[in-house]
Protein backbone atom coordinates (compact mmCIF):
# COMPACT_ATOMS: atom_id res chain seq x y z
CA UNK A 1 0.00 0.00 0.00
CA UNK A 2 2.81 2.41 0.91
CA UNK A 3 4.54 1.64 -2.36
CA UNK A 4 1.38 2.54 -4.29
CA UNK A 5 1.11 5.87 -2.45
CA UNK A 6 4.73 6.69 -3.22
CA UNK A 7 4.24 5.85 -6.90
CA UNK A 8 1.10 8.01 -7.05
CA UNK A 9 2.98 10.93 -5.46
CA UNK A 10 5.79 10.64 -8.02
CA UNK A 11 3.31 10.54 -10.91
CA UNK A 12 1.52 13.63 -9.52
CA UNK A 13 4.78 15.59 -9.21
CA UNK A 14 5.82 14.67 -12.76
CA UNK A 15 2.37 15.72 -14.02
CA UNK A 16 2.60 19.21 -12.48
CA UNK A 17 6.17 19.71 -13.67
CA UNK A 18 5.12 18.68 -17.16
CA UNK A 19 2.17 21.13 -17.09
CA UNK A 20 4.46 23.94 -16.01
CA UNK A 21 6.85 23.28 -18.90
CA UNK A 22 4.00 23.13 -21.41
CA UNK A 23 2.58 26.40 -20.10
CA UNK A 24 5.91 28.19 -20.59
CA UNK A 25 6.29 26.87 -24.12
CA UNK A 26 2.71 27.77 -24.99
CA UNK A 27 3.05 31.37 -23.80
CA UNK A 28 6.17 31.89 -25.92
CA UNK A 29 4.87 30.09 -28.99
CA UNK A 30 1.61 32.04 -28.85
CA UNK A 31 3.45 35.30 -29.58
CA UNK A 32 3.54 36.32 -33.24
CA UNK A 33 5.41 39.63 -33.17
CA UNK A 34 6.33 42.79 -31.29
CA UNK A 35 5.72 46.23 -32.73
CA UNK A 36 6.55 49.72 -31.53
CA UNK A 37 3.21 51.44 -31.90
CA UNK A 38 2.71 53.75 -34.89
CA UNK A 39 3.15 57.43 -34.18
CA UNK A 40 0.91 60.00 -35.85
CA UNK A 41 3.88 62.35 -36.30
CA UNK A 42 6.09 59.70 -37.87
CA UNK A 43 8.37 59.30 -34.85
CA UNK A 44 9.41 62.93 -34.68
CA UNK A 45 10.06 64.97 -31.56
CA UNK A 46 10.57 68.72 -31.17
CA UNK A 47 13.96 69.47 -29.67
CA UNK A 48 12.53 71.04 -26.49
CA UNK A 49 9.81 68.43 -25.95
CA UNK A 50 9.73 64.70 -25.20
CA UNK A 51 8.37 61.65 -27.02
CA UNK A 52 6.75 58.72 -25.21
CA UNK A 53 6.97 55.39 -27.02
CA UNK A 54 4.73 52.35 -26.55
CA UNK A 55 4.78 48.78 -27.85
CA UNK A 56 2.27 46.04 -28.58
CA UNK A 57 2.56 42.25 -28.63
CA UNK A 58 0.43 40.46 -31.24
CA UNK A 59 -0.51 36.82 -30.64
CA UNK A 60 -1.04 34.02 -33.15
CA UNK A 61 -4.81 34.13 -32.62
CA UNK A 62 -4.98 37.81 -33.60
CA UNK A 63 -5.33 39.18 -30.09
CA UNK A 64 -2.88 41.76 -28.83
CA UNK A 65 -1.79 43.45 -25.63
CA UNK A 66 0.24 46.38 -24.33
CA UNK A 67 3.88 45.39 -23.86
CA UNK A 68 5.37 48.81 -23.07
CA UNK A 69 6.40 47.97 -19.51
CA UNK A 70 7.88 44.61 -20.52
CA UNK A 71 10.29 46.13 -23.02
CA UNK A 72 14.03 46.75 -22.82
CA UNK A 73 14.42 50.09 -24.60
CA UNK A 74 17.88 50.76 -26.01
CA UNK A 75 19.65 52.99 -28.52
CA UNK A 76 21.17 51.32 -31.55
CA UNK A 77 24.41 53.31 -31.52
CA UNK A 78 26.41 54.33 -28.47
CA UNK A 79 26.98 57.79 -30.00
CA UNK A 80 23.20 58.31 -30.03
CA UNK A 81 23.36 58.90 -26.29
CA UNK A 82 25.01 62.24 -27.15
CA UNK A 83 21.87 63.18 -29.10
CA UNK A 84 19.07 62.07 -26.76
CA UNK A 85 18.44 60.79 -23.26
CA UNK A 86 16.38 57.59 -23.12
CA UNK A 87 14.51 57.04 -19.85
CA UNK A 88 12.75 53.69 -20.28
CA UNK A 89 10.33 54.42 -23.16
CA UNK A 90 10.64 58.23 -23.09
CA UNK A 91 12.91 60.14 -25.49
CA UNK A 92 14.40 63.47 -24.38
CA UNK A 93 16.47 65.32 -27.02
CA UNK A 94 19.80 66.71 -25.88
CA UNK A 95 20.73 68.47 -29.11
CA UNK A 96 18.68 70.78 -31.33
CA UNK A 97 18.74 68.32 -34.25
CA UNK A 98 19.66 64.77 -35.13
CA UNK A 99 18.28 61.30 -35.76
CA UNK A 100 18.57 58.16 -33.62
CA UNK A 101 17.38 54.55 -33.75
CA UNK A 102 15.58 53.11 -30.72
CA UNK A 103 15.35 49.34 -30.27
CA UNK A 104 12.68 47.48 -28.30
CA UNK A 105 13.16 43.90 -27.08
CA UNK A 106 10.35 41.99 -25.36
CA UNK A 107 11.47 40.41 -22.07
CA UNK A 108 14.99 39.97 -23.47
CA UNK A 109 13.65 37.53 -26.09
CA UNK A 110 15.74 38.28 -29.17
CA UNK A 111 13.10 36.90 -31.54
CA UNK A 112 10.59 39.55 -30.50
CA UNK A 113 12.03 42.98 -31.24
CA UNK A 114 11.38 46.12 -33.24
CA UNK A 115 13.13 49.41 -33.93
CA UNK A 116 12.22 52.90 -35.13
CA UNK A 117 14.16 55.91 -36.38
CA UNK A 118 13.37 59.09 -34.47
CA UNK A 119 14.02 62.55 -35.91
CA UNK A 120 14.57 65.66 -33.78
CA UNK A 121 12.84 68.74 -35.20
CA UNK A 122 15.08 71.80 -34.65
CA UNK A 123 14.02 74.95 -32.82
CA UNK A 124 14.36 77.98 -35.11
CA UNK A 125 13.78 80.75 -32.57
CA UNK A 126 12.07 81.32 -29.24
CA UNK A 127 10.80 84.08 -26.98
CA UNK A 128 9.84 84.63 -23.36
CA UNK A 129 6.13 84.93 -22.70
CA UNK A 130 5.69 88.12 -20.61
CA UNK A 131 4.06 87.80 -17.21
CA UNK A 132 2.48 90.40 -14.93
CA UNK A 133 5.38 91.21 -12.64
CA UNK A 134 4.29 94.45 -11.03
CA UNK A 135 4.70 93.04 -7.56
CA UNK A 136 6.91 90.70 -5.62
CA UNK A 137 5.92 87.07 -5.19
CA UNK A 138 5.89 83.88 -7.27
CA UNK A 139 5.39 83.91 -11.03
CA UNK A 140 5.45 81.16 -13.66
CA UNK A 141 8.17 81.48 -16.29
CA UNK A 142 7.17 80.51 -19.83
CA UNK A 143 8.80 80.48 -23.25
CA UNK A 144 7.48 79.51 -26.67
CA UNK A 145 9.37 78.50 -29.77
CA UNK A 146 9.01 78.29 -33.52
CA UNK A 147 10.20 75.01 -35.01
CA UNK A 148 11.46 74.01 -38.43
CA UNK A 149 8.18 72.24 -39.25
CA UNK A 150 6.19 75.46 -38.70
CA UNK A 151 4.86 74.50 -35.27
CA UNK A 152 4.74 77.07 -32.47
CA UNK A 153 4.61 75.54 -29.00
CA UNK A 154 5.77 75.82 -25.41
CA UNK A 155 9.45 75.22 -24.71
CA UNK A 156 9.47 72.56 -21.98
CA UNK A 157 12.96 71.03 -21.88
CA UNK A 158 16.53 72.16 -22.63
CA UNK A 159 15.83 75.61 -21.23
CA UNK A 160 17.34 77.28 -18.18
CA UNK A 161 16.39 80.52 -16.44
CA UNK A 162 18.28 83.14 -14.48
CA UNK A 163 17.69 86.56 -12.95
CA UNK A 164 19.99 89.53 -12.62
CA UNK A 165 19.00 89.61 -8.94
CA UNK A 166 20.61 86.78 -6.99
CA UNK A 167 17.86 86.87 -4.35
CA UNK A 168 15.21 85.87 -6.89
CA UNK A 169 14.74 82.13 -6.41
CA UNK A 170 14.03 80.12 -9.56
CA UNK A 171 12.66 76.58 -9.22
CA UNK A 172 12.01 74.00 -11.96
CA UNK A 173 9.60 71.27 -10.88
CA UNK A 174 7.15 69.06 -12.81
CA UNK A 175 8.19 70.77 -16.05
CA UNK A 176 7.15 74.17 -14.66
CA UNK A 177 9.63 76.97 -13.92
CA UNK A 178 8.71 79.55 -11.28
CA UNK A 179 10.47 82.62 -9.96
CA UNK A 180 10.01 84.04 -6.48
CA UNK A 181 10.78 87.72 -6.90
CA UNK A 182 12.36 89.10 -3.74
CA UNK A 183 12.44 92.88 -3.54
CA UNK A 184 11.60 95.75 -5.84
CA UNK A 185 13.50 97.48 -8.63
CA UNK A 186 14.61 96.54 -12.12
CA UNK A 187 15.77 93.04 -12.95
CA UNK A 188 16.51 91.17 -16.15
CA UNK A 189 15.32 87.59 -16.57
CA UNK A 190 17.21 85.44 -19.06
CA UNK A 191 16.16 82.22 -20.76
CA UNK A 192 18.91 80.07 -22.29
CA UNK A 193 18.40 77.22 -24.73
CA UNK A 194 20.66 74.13 -24.72
CA UNK A 195 22.92 75.87 -22.16
CA UNK A 196 24.10 78.17 -24.92
CA UNK A 197 26.13 81.31 -24.33
CA UNK A 198 25.70 82.79 -27.82
CA UNK A 199 23.17 85.56 -28.30
CA UNK A 200 20.94 83.40 -30.52
CA UNK A 201 20.62 80.88 -27.70
CA UNK A 202 19.42 83.44 -25.16
CA UNK A 203 16.46 85.74 -24.72
CA UNK A 204 16.02 88.39 -22.05
CA UNK A 205 13.15 90.41 -20.66
CA UNK A 206 13.36 93.25 -18.16
CA UNK A 207 10.82 94.03 -15.43
CA UNK A 208 10.41 96.94 -13.04
CA UNK A 209 9.05 95.55 -9.77
CA UNK A 210 7.21 98.12 -7.68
Amino acid sequence: MNLIKILLSIVTIIFFISCGENTTKTVTSDIKELNIDPDDDGYKVHSTSMLELSATITYQDGNYGDATNSISWKLYNRDDYNIINLDANIVYPVLNSGRVTVNAIYKDLADFNDSVSIEIIPLVDFYIVPFDANTTGTHILKAKGNFEDGVNKKVTYNISWSSSEDDDEIVFENNIATIDIDGTGKRTITASIFSGTDDENNQTITYLIK
